[in-house]
């Protein structure tokens, strides 16, 4: 989708502006602002059983790496060896799950709401990053995508006074030009290179996610989307979900559904220069109505619109892993590739 220009009409999907059952409904180009608020209004719901189910998954799968001890009954059976997998969690496990999802909904707030504001607080020289709040930074990056436990020791290694002024010359350096009619001018290589030099364990989406949260409050040409795997498979891959078909293998996406791409400046460039189109589409030109944020909440719904409640108002069938398809645009046809059925369940009112 690189390449695209502005287009400053809304699209609309077939079926009206807010059809569900519109191929396009949820193609970056087609996408309307409406739906576009309405997946922003699942992020919440979206994130906590998402996380949920990690953490449900982490917990059975330590429980069967255990080795299970042999009771004088199972030892005199050696005919039934399959192990039993339990769908309900005891009533200690349970608290377990939920202490540890109501620890990871306060940093994704903080990560949202809190570290923003108090970044927009810091004014001059004093907008900058302490080592603790890169920490939790990173700790929210491995826990809300991809584990990564590697880089919290690589961020740990960091001194602070180098955090400290890294940040705040990366934050200071970010350019204040219009992202549609100056890209060259305002897109922040300065900013990106600073951070990515002068800190471990910070590459180009480590450090557009830095730079996310330092200008989501504040001028909305300077906002710098985060380079998360959810936003790229949406608007670089065309990765969204149809309703009613199943999961796609698309190019670009390896069989154990991480991308396959490198996490350059280059990608991140792409990536930059489609949110800022997206942007600009959605609000005929007032970037101020949709942020950066915005752009990467919706990516992530429509990444696990299954779990999000997005159909939960609407009679369709919704599948129960993440439902995408990949489509290709010529002359207003949707052309889609055969799809392996899956299991559905329906979604009522």
């Amino acid at each position: 989708m690189s390449g695209l220009k502005p287009d400053f009409e809304a699209s609309t999907p077939p079926g009206g502006e807010d059809s569900s059952q519109g191929a396009l409904a949820f193609h970056p180009s087609h996408i309307t602002l409406s739906t576009f608020n309405r997946l922003l209004a699942c992020y919440a719901s979206t994130v906590e059983q998402v996380h949920r189910s990690k953490l449900i998954q982490k917990l059975q799968s330590k429980q069967k790496s255990k080795p299970k001890r042999k009771s004088a009954e199972t030892s005199t059976d050696a005919q039934d060896t399959t192990p039993t997998q339990r769908t309900e969690l005891t009533p200690a496990e349970e608290k377990h799950i939920q202490d540890d999802l109501d620890t990871f909904l306060k940093l994704d707030r903080w990560r949202y709401e809190t570290l923003p504001k108090n970044l927009a607080k810091r004014k001059g020289d004093e907008a900058h990053l302490t080592k603790d709040e890169l920490v939790d930074i990173m700790t929210w990056k491995t826990s809300h995508g991809r584990p990564r436990p590697m880089l919290i020791g690589m961020i740990k290694a960091n001194q602070p006074s180098t955090i400290t002024k890294a940040t705040s010359e990366a934050f200071t350096s970010i350019p204040v030009s219009d992202p549609i009619k100056k890209p060259e001018e305002s897109f922040p290589k300065l900013s990106l290179d600073t951070l990515t030099t002068s800190l471990r364990g910070v590459g180009p989406a480590t450090a557009s996610l830095i730079l996310s949260i330092a200008t989501v409050v504040g001028e909305p040409m300077r906002q710098v989307p985060f380079y998360s795997d959810d936003t790229y498979l949406w608007l670089i891959f065309g990765v969204y979900p149809i309703p009613g078909e199943g999961q796609v293998k698309v190019k670009g996406v390896k069989a154990n559904g991480e991308l396959d791409v490198k996490y350059n400046l280059k990608e991140f460039r792409g990536l930059w220069e489609e949110v800022q189109i997206l942007r600009r589409r959605l609000t005929g030109g007032d970037l101020g109505s949709v942020s950066t944020v915005d752009v990467e909440k919706v990516a992530y719904v429509l990444r696990h619109i299954a779990v999000s409640g997005y159909y939960s108002d609407q009679h369709h069938e919704v599948r129960e892993a993440t439902v995408v398809e990949s489509t290709e645009i010529s002359g207003g046809e949707t052309k889609k590739r055969k799809v392996k059925e899956g299991k559905t369940r329906s979604a009522k009112k």
